[in-house]
């Protein structure tokens, strides 16, 4: 081994809510956040995700934070909080937190914290999830620890699952990598290039957790969040012709409420 293992990003926030009142004939704008870039072993914050009209923001849900940075004991290395924080990096001689989650704060909660790290050479810890907390990495092994588990949801219906965290990076090329779940990515596996996975697209899930051998300029990047998405479920009067369904945004874009229609279930990750 020898190497250090980089945190997994976390995944985004999400927010959902059943029979939430609109006015016909309303246009609103729909943000869909983009997820957190990679770069070197440095990943970024993922960008928020939201639904607004003219009187303002209605529900806003946060990019996830990104993951420490891998050996690096500078300040570059430091996690992020976010809409679930991201995983702790394995760094020289510290042990590191991972980033808080449900940040900024709302209720309910849109997300949890990210796994913390022991002082390297050890595996990175997972990003955070929206349905519970990045895995810390063990001082005993080179392996990363697993993302943080997503949630999933029906609301199109299709059951998906969304926002889960990245997987730690491993510090070994033999021994495994943090698993991504529910959108997030896996780590990368020690010092095998390119590997870590990317947060599936639409999910909001976290980039996997890269591999540093001393600062963050000499290992492999971590990988690139999932973008975000938005799901709005509405119900008109029955007696039109259409009286059900749902729109879905991967891109930004606006959408107008329906006449007869007062009630909206919504998702935003």
């Amino acid at each position: 081994s020898g190497g250090y293992g980089g945190g997994g990003g976390g995944g985004g926030g999400l927010r959902y809510s059943s029979a939430f009142s609109v006015a016909s004939n309303t246009t609103y704008t729909i943000t869909v956040g983009a997820g957190g870039a990679n770069t070197d072993v440095l990943q970024s914050n993922g960008s928020l995700s939201r639904l607004s009209n003219s009187s303002g923001t209605l529900v806003e849900a946060a990019g996830g934070g990104k993951g420490g940075s891998a050996g690096s004991a500078g300040p570059t290395a430091l996690v992020s909080s976010g809409g679930s924080g991201g995983g702790a990096g394995s760094r020289i001689g510290v042990t590191t937190s991972g980033g808080s989650g449900n940040f900024p704060a709302v209720f309910p909660s849109q997300g949890n914290a990210g796994g913390s790290a022991p002082p390297g050479p050890a595996g990175g810890a997972g990003g955070g999830g929206a349905g519970g907390s990045g895995e810390s990495s063990s001082p005993t092994t080179s392996a990363g620890a697993n993302g943080g588990i997503g949630v999933t949801y029906s609301i199109s219906g299709t059951s998906t699952s969304y926002a889960g965290g990245g997987g730690g990076g491993s510090c070994s090329p033999v021994l495994p990598a943090g698993t991504g779940v529910d959108g997030g990515g896996r780590g990368s596996l020690g010092d095998n290039p390119l590997a870590a996975n990317t947060g599936t697209a639409g999910t909001g899930g976290g980039g996997g957790g890269g591999y540093g051998i001393s600062n963050a300029t000499n290992g492999l990047r971590g990988a690139a969040g999932g973008s975000g998405r938005v799901i709005l479920k509405y119900t008109q009067n029955v007696r039109l012709a259409d009286p059900a369904g749902f729109v879905r945004f991967t891109n930004s874009g606006t959408w107008t409420v329906p006449e007869g229609c007062n009630t909206i279930d919504y998702l935003v990750v």
